[in-house]
């Protein structure tokens, strides 16, 4: 709701005769109050008008506002205050408002190799069962997606005598040997035998 325009007809003085006492009859007291009539309806909607519409609780309603830098938060103040409040709100809840990150926003290289420390995801990082079958889509985990060396003779080393903690999930027992020598003779079915390298 917009403020209520002053529209009062003030050319009250210039609309009367030049002799207003003689052609319109008007008596001293009359043309007094004339004079004073502009200065009464100005007053009157200050106070009983205006001042009304711009205090309690509905003034910031009453009042535009341009686009608060560069975004839309409506026509009113207090609509911007009910969208900044909002996106408080979201922010306090752990959620990003629409369409506030873009690709504008993100400075050269913010997200980069180098951004992405060494060891930024680790083993220790992961919740137990956080990476599951179900959760890696079809095609996820390909050759050209893992990086040179990531796979190496020393990451893969069970030489402790148990499988490692991730997304090998081994129930039957693990079995570590130094040699093929040491195997025994009879392989029992779900078990895993490792033998080391030389």
């Amino acid at each position: 709701m917009a403020l209520t325009t002053f529209n009062e007809d003030m050319e009250i003085i210039s609309k009367q005769s030049t002799y207003p006492n003689d052609a319109d009859g008007m008596t001293p007291e009359e043309l007094k109050a004339s004079h004073d009539k502009a200065g009464k309806l100005i007053k009157e909607y200050i106070n009983n008008t205006l001042l009304k519409e711009l205090g309690g609780t509905s003034g910031a309603a009453n009042l535009g506002v341009d686009k608060v830098n560069g975004t839309d938060m409506g026509s009113t103040i207090q609509a911007a205050l009910n969208a900044l409040a909002a996106q408080i709100v979201e922010a306090t809840l752990g959620t990003i408002p629409d369409k506030s990150i873009g690709e504008a926003k993100f400075a050269d290289l913010a997200v980069s190799t180098r951004a992405l420390g060494e060891l930024a995801v680790t083993t220790a990082k992961l919740a137990a069962g956080a990476v599951t079958d179900a959760k890696l889509a079809t095609g996820a985990v390909t050759r050209s997606k893992i990086y040179t060396g990531a796979v190496t003779n020393e990451k893969t080393d069970f030489s402790a005598g148990f499988a490692p903690a991730g997304p090998i999930k081994l129930t039957k027992g693990v079995h570590y040997f130094d040699s093929e020598a040491e195997l025994p003779e009879t392989l029992e079915e779900g078990r895993v035998y490792f033998i080391a390298l030389k």
